[in-house]
């Protein structure tokens, strides 16, 4: 299924597109979704890489893209998105157990439905949305379709892929197996892993804080071609082990699905079951989790089917993968009800001793404990994790002292679900978060595109002041981009990583339709052609010239 944003005049990107030098348009997914992404390398909502603040600011705009002014910090929104671990952002003091609001489903549902307002079918929300206490949930609603004809709709039970939300599941079988004597997390990795390079080296502890130093192997650039092919554990191993090691174990902290994948196959040696078989038994049972599995399960017909969104702002299939290819680091499918059954037992006591589930919930100083993201608000801890992976994103938050759930989970790569599961979160305490303003489109005449179109590099400005702040590798791919016109269309577009549609906002600032809040505002000579110009976010502005 396509779902559209209607506009009878418009023409979409040809299928026999070229560049200026003749070499096809490659069509992939948009390049914010994937500068985006975190770990599985997928757009991942609510990542707050480059989320942006109320309004552009052209003079001080255009002082940038010649070098000649800092970043601008004016009208700063009291509103924080959250950050790059997926932690919601709240205010320190609150009153836990206190009474959950009356209408609070009335106020979630106005949230949802600013989602593609006025962006259109394609930019609406599909997934599911439940707020609970203890085991009890106390809000619980589904919104859009979990199957690609729209005939079944989502509801609290309906199955979605875990993606990053796995990791705590798959952190607690290794504590589970460590409370029973069967392994230590000082041990090295060799002692579960034969012959893997520097094992002797790396610990289980360290791949539990992703401190090993083992690169993410989902961000390989062939990775795509493998995805869906079926992988025992060696082989899945054998595609990264020669891989160097990005810094010496221990040193630095770097999210991986390497680790909690190898975390799995140590589950594996330990245990004598797959890694599948040892969750089902040592968790899902005793959690009473009883649509949950291990890979996609989607005989039953109870599964949601993931939607991505691609160069065209249209709704596809994702590409098809097999869930063992994600193993212990994003392998699992569950569905609301149940994860509200796991956080119950987690935090009640039914899976780990209280020393091992402390330890767990402990943050690092990286603020990460083990398969969970560690902060504070409304005056208790708060744990919280993304879940993303092709097709799907979600964020799940509890609330440790008063054991409140808030869990967001689509079937898109559209809407951010960690935005929406810190607002929803907000309500919950009797906050009022800021609504979602999505920018309008202004008509201007495709005739005046040329003053844009070309080829842009970084200012050497930009790449001192951003180069150390910044992923190397999505910093890098900045470097030099492109504009390129298409019929009544213009398009960012960044080597390798497929093409934006930039919409017109006028006085020559365009925004993207995804939730990466990028716009770009170009710099114009007396002539008013481009000579540069700037991509804006809340916490950066990345200037271009124009060769």
């Amino acid at each position: 299924m396509c779902i559209r944003d209607s506009d009878p005049g418009t023409e979409p990107l040809p299928a026999d597109a070229t560049h200026a030098d003749g070499m096809p348009v490659q069509r992939r997914r948009p390049w914010g979704r994937i500068a985006a992404g975190l770990v599985l390398g997928v757009g991942l909502a609510g990542a707050g890489a480059y989320a942006l603040d109320p309004g552009p600011y052209p003079d001080t705009l255009a002082a940038i893209a010649t070098g000649g002014a800092d970043t601008p910090n004016a009208e700063e929104s009291l509103y924080a998105e959250p950050d790059s671990l997926g932690r919601p952002q709240f205010r320190e003091s609150g009153t836990p157990g206190a009474p959950i609001p009356d209408d609070l489903a009335t106020s979630v549902a106005s949230i949802v439905s600013d989602y593609g307002a006025d962006w259109g079918p394609a930019f609406k929300f599909h997934g599911s949305i439940v707020v609970a206490r203890g085991d009890e949930i106390i809000s619980g609603q589904g919104f859009g379709w979990a199957d690609a004809e729209d005939t079944v709709p989502n509801t609290v039970g309906t199955r979605y892929r875990l993606g990053l939300l796995t990791e705590q599941f798959t952190a607690a079988a290794v504590l589970q197996l460590r409370d029973r004597g069967d392994l230590s997390l000082d041990q090295p990795v060799s002692r579960f892993v034969a012959n893997y390079p520097r094992g002797e080296e790396i610990t289980v502890g360290q791949l539990l804080q992703h401190t090993s130093g083992i690169p993410n192997y989902t961000a390989l650039p062939y990775f795509h071609t493998w995805k869906n092919e079926a992988h025992t554990t060696e082989q899945l191993v054998a595609r990264f082990s020669s891989l160097p090691l990005e810094f010496q174990p221990g040193t630095d902290f770097s999210p991986s699905n390497a680790n909690y994948y190898l975390l799995g196959a140590v589950v594996e040696k330990a245990s004598g079951m797959s890694f599948g078989e040892y969750v089902e038994r040592n968790l899902f049972e005793p959690a009473g989790m009883t649509q949950s599995t291990y890979g996609d399960a989607y005989d039953s017909g109870e599964q949601a089917h993931g939607r991505v969104w691609n160069d065209e702002e249209l709704l596809d299939p994702p590409d098809p993968i097999h869930m063992s290819v994600f193993g212990g680091a994003g392998g699992l499918v569950s569905s609301p009800t149940d994860l509200v059954k796991w956080n119950a037992a987690l935090h009640g006591g039914k899976i780990l001793e209280a020393s091992s589930l402390k330890e767990m919930v402990s943050a690092s100083e990286h603020g990460y404990g083990y398969g969970l993201a560690v902060d504070h608000g409304y005056g208790q801890s708060v744990l919280s994790f993304p879940a993303a992976i092709d097709g799907f994103n979600g964020s799940l938050i509890y609330f440790e002292e008063d054991k409140t759930t808030v869990l967001v989970l689509c079937n898109t790569e559209v809407v951010p679900a960690s935005r929406i599961a810190q607002d929803v979160a907000m309500l919950v305490y009797g906050d009022e978060p800021e609504r979602r303003r999505e920018a309008h489109e202004v008509k201007i005449a495709p005739s005046t595109y040329e003053r844009y179109v070309g080829t842009y590099r970084l200012t050497e400005d930009t790449w001192s002041r951003y180069a150390e702040l910044t992923d190397p590798e999505r910093f890098a791919m900045l470097q030099t981009v492109h504009v390129r016109a298409f019929g009544d269309r213009l398009y960012f577009d960044v080597p390798g990583h497929g093409l934006t549609w930039m919409h017109p906002m006028g006085r020559g600032q365009f925004f993207f339709k995804d939730h990466s809040g990028n716009r770009v505002m170009f710099n114009l000579d007396e002539s008013k052609d481009a000579r540069g110009m700037v991509l804006r976010s809340k916490n950066a502005a990345f200037a271009f010239t124009r060769r």
